[in-house]
């Protein structure tokens, strides 16, 4: 079955994301902190009256962290919330043929494995398809969006 992905790359790493999920991409303005929070949560934003949980990736993936007046973010919805990763470049839309998947290599870490629906073979790249779900529940982040 063919489904369409939201590309994106997080310290050089290819990766997507499904875009049934996804509302927007745009730069992510001025965090607010969120106190004892996981620390893959980089704080609260105020999206046109909406409150919007956003989670950085890059801990989880080993990338360095970006600097907050640069970030850009892909938004999605998880439930009735609504949440953002910090991203370093949005690529493309695909369609991808779910049937296509692979498993998530072994030699990655648990943290990168639990995130991952499946890799996907491209001309010239691996793409690792995460999942909106996965991510959001990997950090805990949904009850702290309610």
């Amino acid at each position: 079955m063919m489904a369409s992905f939201c590309t994106f790359a997080v310290g050089g790493i290819a990766l997507a994301i499904g875009a049934a999920n996804v509302t927007e991409f745009g730069r992510i303005g001025a965090l607010t902190p969120v106190p004892l929070s996981d620390p893959a949560v980089a704080g609260l934003v105020n999206l046109r009256g909406q409150i919007v949980t956003v989670l950085d990736i890059r801990r989880c993936f080993g990338a360095p962290p970006t600097e907050q007046h640069h970030a850009l973010g892909i938004y999605f919805r998880h439930d009735d919330a609504l949440f953002s990763l910090i991203v370093d470049a949005v690529d493309d839309i695909v369609e991808l043929d779910e049937d296509g998947f692979e498993p998530p290599p072994g030699n990655l870490s648990a943290a990168v494995r639990d995130v991952l629906v499946g890799v996907h073979k491209l001309p010239g790249k691996l793409l690792m398809i995460v999942d909106a779900d996965r991510i959001v529940r990997s950090v805990g982040a949904a009850e702290s969006a309610r």
